[in-house]
């Protein structure tokens, strides 16, 4: 039997977020950030990923063009795996970091009530699930909040580390515990791709229809998209000369010089360029 070479890995883009490439704008895994990381989604896979096994990332806009639907956007190299209570110290305030470190000390329902009420205005526990018992919660936090210590065991948890953490008040998963026992996965930098032009994956499939299931075949019976092993690692060779690719063409297109202006647009000035470097921030 041939190893997997890697993961096939479909992910939702997130209409509503506003950073990047159309397609990078994932919360998992979360590109605003560097080095890349995924923690929240397919635990199953997850768990038995180990660091050097590479998964392919393709976003899925369901609103985009038929041919624009799926597009390749990283290849992820695994560079470590972390506890969340790691990641939840290391990484604070990603979009996949499910845990925060409960603040405070002493009384644990105490310290609960005290952090849903600092950040009550962005709480999204309770989003897409169980709306009506997180208003009934919501509103009596500030008379006795007796809701919410009642409840307090399926908002909190005690770390391998002896912490307290708490479900971060962004996450909107109701299963976020069985998301958190799965390993936090951190790419290897050096190793990692991250696609700034993402490739169509119906032409890659095309390139490499014995190797690649078809657009139409990524989603199962259930209409879910399931893991795929990809056991050719001429695919994979192929995004990586890709990238190189992609790098001559911009090495030798600032060897040449500046392009000039189309007529009527004037060129960036350089501190504005710097400033748009910068604007994804890295951590």
């Amino acid at each position: 039997m041939v190893a997997a070479a890697a993961h096939l890995l479909v992910c939702h883009v997130r209409r509503g977020l506003r950073y990047c490439v159309a397609v990078h704008r994932t919360n998992d895994p979360d590109f605003r950030y560097r080095p890349l990381t995924w923690g929240a989604c397919r635990t199953n896979v997850r768990r038995h990923v180990a660091p050097g096994a590479d998964l392919l990332f393709v976003a899925y806009d369901r609103d985009a063009a038929p041919d624009a639907k799926y597009q390749v956007t990283a290849l992820f190299r695994v560079g470590a795996l972390l506890h969340q209570e790691a990641a939840a110290r290391r990484y604070a305030g990603r979009a996949n970091v499910l845990l925060n470190v409960l603040p405070g000390t002493g009384d644990v329902s105490e310290r609960l009530v005290a952090y849903i009420r600092d950040h009550r205005d962005e709480l999204r526990w309770w989003a897409q699930d169980g709306r009506r018992e997180g208003a009934a919660i919501l509103a009596e936090l500030d008379v006795g909040a007796e809701l919410l210590r009642a409840s307090a065991a399926t908002h909190v948890l005690r770390g391998e580390d002896g912490l307290w953490y708490v479900h971060s008040y962004w996450d909107h998963h109701r299963d976020w515990r069985s998301r958190v026992a799965g390993p936090y996965v951190v790419a290897d930098r050096a190793e990692t791709i991250i696609l700034p032009k993402p490739i169509s994956y119906g032409s890659l499939a095309r390139r490499f229809p014995s190797s690649l299931p078809s657009v139409g075949a990524l989603r199962n019976d259930a209409n879910r998209h399931p893991d795929r092993a990809i056991r050719d690692a001429a695919v994979l060779a192929y995004l990586r000369d890709h990238r190189g690719h992609s790098r001559r063409r911009n090495l030798a297109r600032h060897a040449s010089g500046p392009r000039r202006p189309e007529r009527g647009i004037a060129p960036t000035p350089p501190g504005n360029r710097r400033q748009l470097s910068q604007s994804i921030p890295r951590r």
